[in-house]
C-alpha cells in the first residue's frame, strides 16, 4: 500500500489546481458541439458527445465539490481504500499534465521547482501551481508569449476573466487563494482534447476519480439510486410521459394566467400542492393591490373548448369572495368548467396563507412540524416536482420561505398540504433545472432534519463566487450524517448528481425532454414515498389516483401489513411524533 504521505502530497497538490480547470476557454461545451468545433459527426452521433460533454463538465464540478469535503486524514484509517484512490489520484494527474500547453515550460522565471520528487512527473501542473501562487506581483507582459497567447481576437473568454472583474468568490477559500490575474495566466496555459474521442477519454479518467470519491465517502444510497435509474416499469414509463404532457399544458397555463392581467402589476397566487388529483390544479389568486384572492380550480381538459373563452382580467379589479371559480384547460385557452359549476356556491374547503406558516419558520422554531407532516410535505413537494417538471411553477417551490404549511389538522388530512407563494409574471431565469434541484436536496435533508441549513460563507460556486446549492447541499451531506439517515442521504445524492443520473439515463421509450422527471420520479420521489409509507403507512389513501390513473408509486411499492408502520392501526393523535418517527 503506498505511503500516506505520497497519497496527501498528491491529493492536496490536485485540490490546489483541481478548480483551475474549469476557467480554461477549451473547455469543451454543448454549444460547440452544436457548431462542429470537435470534428466530423454525425447526426446520430451529435448527441452522444453532447452527453459525453455534459458529462465532462458536471463531473469537474462536483469533484471539486467532493474533494474539498473529504478529510484526506481521516481515509488513513481505511486503508483498504488508499491503494485505489492513489491509483486514480495518480492517472487523473496525468491526463490534467497532457492538457497543459508544454509552451508553460519556456516561462524562465518559473522553472519548475518541485517541492515533493513524486510530483516530479508533472513538471507542467507545478509550472501552473507557481503562476497561480504568483497573485498579481507579476504582469501579463513580464510573461514571454503570454501577451501574444492572450490575444482577445484568439482567446475572447479567457480575457473576459481578466477584463470584465469576473467574481472568483469573496467567501471562496481558493477564490481568496488567488487572484484573478494569475487565474487567466494559469488557464490560458490550458487545452481540453478537442476531438471526440480524445473528449470521450478525458471523461472516462475524471469520472472514475469521481466514483472512487463516492466510494470514500460510503455512497451506498447514490449507487443504489443509480441502478434504480435503469429500472423502470411499463407503468412508470406511462406515468412519467402522462406527467411530462401535464406538465406541459401547465405551463401553458402560467403565461394564460399571466396574459389576463390587464393592470400590469404582477399578481400573486397560492397554489395548493395536494398531488393534483384528477389533473386539477387549486390556487388562490390575489386581486390588485392584494385586497382579495379569488378561489379557482382549474382542470386540464380534453374536450373541444367553447367559442367563449375564460380571460382572469377580473382580477384586476375585485375579489369573488369564497366561491369556486372553476376554470376548465388546455394548451391553448381556458373557459368556464360547467361540469363543476354547481359546486360553485360552496364555500372554498382551502388554507389561506393567513392560516398558514411559513416552512422556514417552523424549520427554526422551538416545536417544529411533526415528523409524519414533514416526511409527507417531503413527498408532497417531490410528487409537484414530478408533475410541473420545469415549468415556471415550479421555480418559486424550492425555497422553504415561499412554502407555507397548516397546522395539523387530523379531521382534515386529506386537505392538508403545503402551498407555494407565486408571482405570476413572465421572466428570464438562466438557472438550469440541476440547480433547483440541488435547492430541494437542501429542504428534503431540512425536513428530514427538522432544522434550517443557514448558508456559510464556504457555500459560493468556484466560478461565479455566487452562493451555490450544490456547494450547500454537499457540505450539509457531510456535516449531517449523524442527523439524517441513508435513505434520506440517498435522495440527496441523487438531487446533487442530477445531471449526471440525466445522462446515465437510457430507456427506449423515454425522450430527451423526458428524462429529467424521469430522474425525479425514479431517483427522488419513489424513494420518499416508500420511507414514509414505511413509517406512516396510513397515510397510503392520501396517494391513491395521483399520478396518473396508473397509479404506480402505490402498486410499485407492494406495500404489505409487515412494511407498514403498526401506529397505521392504534395512532389516535397524529399530529403527535412517536418513539422512532425520526
Amino acid at each position: 500500500m503506498p505511503e500516506l504521505n505520497l497519497i496527501r502530497a498528491k491529493w492536496d497538490f490536485l485540490k490546489a489546481l483541481h478548480p483551475l480547470f474549469l476557467f480554461a476557454e477549451s473547455l469543451p461545451t454543448v454549444e460547440g458541439a452544436d457548431q462542429g468545433r470537435y470534428g466530423s459527426v454525425s447526426v446520430d452521433d451529435v448527441d452522444s458527445l453532447k452527453n459525453q460533454i455534459t458529462m465532462l463538465r458536471n463531473d469537474f464540478k462536483l469533484n471539486i465539490i467532493k474533494q474539498q469535503l473529504i478529510d484526506i486524514d481521516q481515509l488513513a484509517e481505511e486503508g483498504s481504500r488508499l491503494g485505489e484512490l492513489h491509483l486514480e489520484l495518480q492517472s487523473l494527474l496525468g491526463e490534467l499534465e497532457d492538457l497543459v500547453d508544454p509552451k508553460v515550460g519556456d516561462i524562465n522565471e518559473h522553472e519548475p521547482i518541485v517541492d515533493v520528487e513524486c510530483l516530479s512527473c508533472f513538471s507542467r501542473l507545478v509550472t501552473l501551481r507557481k503562476l497561480l501562487q504568483k497573485h498579481d506581483s507579476l504582469e501579463l507582459k513580464d510573461i514571454p508569449e503570454f501577451e501574444a497567447d492572450f490575444n482577445p481576437k484568439l482567446k475572447p473568454a479567457a480575457l473576459a476573466l481578466t477584463g470584465t472583474n469576473i467574481a472568483l468568490g469573496a467567501e471562496s477559500n481558493w477564490g481568496k487563494t488567488y487572484s484573478q490575474t494569475s487565474v487567466a495566466q494559469a488557464a490560458s496555459y490550458i487545452r481540453f482534447p478537442q476531438e471526440v474521442d480524445k473528449i470521450g477519454s478525458c471523461r472516462r479518467t475524471v469520472s472514475r476519480f469521481g466514483m472512487v470519491l463516492d466510494r470514500l465517502e460510503d455512497s451506498v444510497g447514490l449507487w443504489t439510486m443509480e441502478a434504480q435509474a435503469l429500472d423502470y416499469t411499463s407503468q412508470d414509463v406511462a406515468a412519467i410521459q402522462y406527467a411530462h404532457t401535464f406538465a406541459s399544458t401547465c405551463t401553458s397555463l402560467f403565461d394564460q394566467i399571466v396574459s389576463s392581467a390587464r393592470c400590469g402589476t404582477p399578481h400573486k397566487a397560492t397554489l395548493h400542492l395536494s398531488g393534483f388529483k384528477g389533473d386539477q390544479l387549486r390556487m388562490n389568486i390575489g386581486t390588485c393591490q392584494e385586497t382579495g384572492w379569488i378561489p379557482t380550480l382549474f382542470t386540464r381538459s380534453s374536450e373541444k373548448p367553447p367559442s367563449d373563452l375564460f380571460s382572469f382580467s377580473h382580477m384586476c379589479s375585485h375579489s369573488l369572495g369564497t366561491q369556486i371559480v372553476h376554470v376548465a384547460f388546455n394548451s391553448l385557452s381556458m373557459w368556464e368548467d360547467p361540469s363543476n359549476n354547481s359546486a360553485g356556491s360552496e364555500p372554498t374547503p382551502y388554507f389561506g396563507i393567513d392560516q398558514s406558516t411559513a416552512l422556514d419558520g417552523l424549520l427554526v422554531h422551538e416545536d417544529p412540524l411533526k415528523p409524519k407532516y414533514r416526511k409527507l410535505a417531503g413527498v408532497l413537494l417531490a410528487s409537484s416536482l414530478f408533475q410541473l417538471g420545469d415549468s415556471p411553477w415550479t421555480e418559486q417551490l424550492l425555497g422553504p420561505h415561499t412554502i407555507f404549511v397548516p397546522s395539523p389538522d387530523k379531521k382534515r388530512l386529506d386537505q392538508w398540504c403545503p402551498q407555494v407563494l407565486c408571482t405570476l409574471a413572465s421572466k428570464e431565469d438562466n438557472k438550469l433545472q440541476s440547480d433547483d434541484i440541488a435547492a430541494f436536496g437542501v429542504l428534503v435533508l431540512e425536513l428530514e432534519a427538522g432544522q434550517k441549513a443557514h448558508w456559510t460563507n464556504a457555500d459560493s460556486d468556484w466560478i461565479s463566487g455566487e452562493k451555490s446549492n450544490h456547494v450547500r447541499l454537499a457540505r450539509i451531506l457531510k456535516d449531517w450524517e449523524d442527523v439524517v439517515g441513508d435513505d434520506y442521504r440517498g435522495v440527496g445524492k441523487a438531487c446533487l448528481e442530477f445531471d449526471s443520473l440525466i445522462e446515465n439515463l437510457d430507456h427506449p421509450d423515454i425522450l430527451s425532454d423526458q428524462k429529467g422527471i424521469a430522474v425525479i420520479y425514479k431517483c427522488i420521489l419513489e424513494p420518499l414515498f416508500r420511507h414514509l409509507m414505511k413509517n406512516f403507512g396510513n397515510l397510503a389513501p392520501l396517494f391513491d389516483g395521483m399520478f396518473g390513473p396508473w397509479t404506480s408509486l402505490t402498486a410499485a411499492m407492494s406495500l404489505s401489513p409487515s412494511n407498514t408502520a403498526k401506529r397505521a392501526l392504534f395512532d389516535d393523535d397524529e399530529s403527535l411524533s412517536k418513539p422512532g418517527d425520526q
